[in-house]
Order: C-alpha cells, then structure tokens, then sequence
C-alpha cells in the first residue's frame, strides 16, 4: 500500500503506525501526490567472511588426484584469496580443533613458528606444545581468528602463511567452534555496521568432542540468524556421510551444504564453492543510503526493481525474512528493530540476478510500501 509522504503504514520499519511527526495514524490524510522522492542507484554492501577451517586428522586422508584433503582445500583457500573476483570481500581464518593453551599452531619449521615458548619447541615440523594439549571445548577460543577479518587480496598473504603453519592433527570439536564463530562474526557486524558478514564453516567430519551433535550446531546457526545483527552460516562439507549437515546451513538460513567430492577434483570444487559463497552471500544486500539533506528516514524507503526492457516496479516491504513470501516480490531490512542494510527476499534476489540488465535503486523520501 502507498501512504502520503507523512503517513506510515502499520507494518512499517518501526511497527507502531506513528506519522513522522510522531502523531498517530489518521490525524493526517495520506497525500501521495505531494510526495516526491529521492531516487539513489542501490550500492551492495560490502561483505566479509569468517571461515572456521577443520584441521582434523582426516583431512590427511588422500585425494583422487593425488595430495590430501587439507593441501586440496587450503590450496583452493589460496587460490580464492588471490583471484581479482574476491577483491574488496572480507576474508578471516580460524581453525578447529585448537589447543586449551593460546597455542594456535600446530606445524612449524622454527621455534618462532610455534607462537610462543607455552606451545614450543618446534620438535620434527611440529610444535610440541600444541601437539601434547587436547582439543579446546570454550568458544571464546575460536572466536578469536588466527586471521581477523580484513579485505582481499591485502589479507591473502597472512591466510596463505597461516595455512602453511598448521596441518591435520585434532578432533573435530564443532560445536564451540561453530558458536565461536558465530560469535566472532556478530562482533564484527556489530564494529562494522557497513558490512554484510557471514560464518564459513569446512569440514570434513561429523562432531566427536564437546557433547555436540549436529542438532547442536543447527540450534547454534539458527540462533545466528535470528540474532540482531543477524548472521548467516556456509557449510562446506568435504566427503562423503554429511548429508546431515544440510540441516546447520538451512537452519544457518544458507539451504544446503555445498558438498565437495575427494575421489573427483576437491580443490577446483572447493573454488567453486567459496566463489558460490561469495556471490550469494553479496547478492541483494545494499546499504541503506543517506539522503542529499538530512538522516534516513526508515519509514520512507521503497526499492524499486527496473527488469531490462520492463517498467519500473516499486518492491513492498516485509518486516523480516521470516515473512519473505515464497515467491511473490518483497524486501526487508537486515535487522527490523536496528535496521542497517536492505536485503531483498529470494524471489525478487533470484530475479534480479537472472536479469543482466536488471537496475535496483532505492526511493527516498516517501512512505515505505509494505505487502
């Protein structure tokens, strides 16, 4: 529905139907011919990954086309960080299991590489230290990165270096390291309201340490997702037996785990896979823009979708994902209570991309149409 530039309907960002005035619904007749609005082409806002990397010792099982299952993946880790399509994308690292000490690397080629006296020597490619602690089941452990967050590919360097100091050698504790992440990754939505941030999780296993089972972990990526400000959750599941993970990346709000294949060419899957990320993850999330005078008024936004060679189409609002239609035309804000970014429900995002020529710009200034 369309409100004059001073009404707002019920629905709207900020639920209570108040006019901008403040006065309530009805004290003012809707005018929607005096309204005349701002229009800004959508900018997608920026997005950052934080990937929680399975160290586990069958990540040393072999590969079809030689090597194993961590030179496979972290070698795609690489080759994702260094290619000119993730540039400007947010990338961090961490990795599960980590030692109960501060010890972060496993593998090393001098004392030096080990961190630190508590988790040396470097004792034939391996830090001792590290080797001899047993898995940490604390959360906070994982939600410190062994590499913050930061843009590619200014950030590839210390990813690689980071990869080339650890190797499989733990148990697969994925549920703190799961919350760890998740928790990590609100931190920094939180310290970067600008940016669009998600969890990565690689694995090549189900859970054996810290009492978690993969409803656990669906529990946990819900949990992300319905937080404020919310954050969604990747599966990357690498070999075969983690049909079940399917569960933690649709209830992390991803659909399903991308599944990577040893006995084919994992690296190139793996590629494949974080490019696929990537691309969902950035796609139909925008900022929401300042008007040439004064602070964005939430009630007065409405995305307006032009497909090629069609007219324009004013998209209605939704307070929520959650009441995304499943397949009619709507937006929502990232976070109705705290808004930051506009994100654009399925149907309307599937649209968009299929369409080359398709343009998104955002109108300023008159009431937000709602579904």
């Amino acid at each position: 529905m369309i409100l004059g530039a001073c009404g707002a309907p019920a629905d709207t960002p900020d639920g209570g139907g108040a006019d901008h005035d403040g006065a309530v619904d009805g004290d003012r007749a809707p005018d929607a011919a005096a309204c005349s609005p701002e229009i800004v082409v959508a900018e997608a806002a920026p997005l950052a990954l934080y990937v929680m990397l399975d160290q586990s010792g069958s990540m040393a099982d072999p590969v079809a086309i030689g090597g194993d299952r961590w030179h496979a993946v972290t070698g795609a880790l690489a080759t994702f960080a260094q290619a000119p399509g993730a540039t400007g994308v947010g990338l961090g690292l961490q990795y599960f299991g980590v030692p109960q000490t501060a010890c972060t690397a496993a593998s090393c080629v001098t004392d030096a590489d080990c961190g630190g006296a508590a988790c040396g020597p470097c004792f034939q490619s391996l830090c001792l230290g590290a080797v001899d602690n047993a898995d940490s089941c604390a959360a906070a452990d994982y939600a410190t990165p062994e590499v913050e967050i930061a843009a590619l590919p200014a950030a590839a360097p210390a990813i690689i270096q980071s990869t080339q100091l650890h190797g499989p050698s733990t148990a697969t504790p994925t549920g703190p390291a799961l919350q760890g992440a998740v928790d990590h990754a609100a931190a920094w939505s939180a310290a970067h309201p600008d940016q669009s941030v998600a969890v990565v999780l690689a694995t090549d296993g189900l859970p054996t340490e810290c009492g978690a089972a993969v409803s656990d972990l669906a529990t946990i990526a819900a949990a992300g997702v319905d937080a404020s400000p919310p954050v969604r959750t990747y599966v990357i599941a690498i070999g075969p037996g983690l049909a079940s993970l399917d569960t933690v990346a649709a209830a992390g709000g991803t659909g399903a785990a991308a599944a990577i294949d040893p006995t084919a060419d994992p690296g190139a899957e793996m590629v494949a896979a974080l490019r696929a990320i990537r691309d969902d993850a950035a796609a139909c999330t925008y900022r929401i823009p300042t008007p040439t005078t004064g602070s964005p008024d939430l009630q007065a936004v409405n995305v307006v979708v032009t497909p090629s060679g069609g007219a324009a189409t004013t998209v209605p609002y939704v307070a929520g994902a959650a009441a995304c239609p499943a397949g009619g035309d709507a937006w929502s804000y990232d976070d109705p209570a705290a808004p930051r970014r506009i994100v654009l429900c399925d149907a309307t995002c599937g649209t968009v991309r299929g369409d080359a020529g398709a343009t998104v710009t955002i109108a300023l200034g008159c009431a937000t149409e709602s579904r």
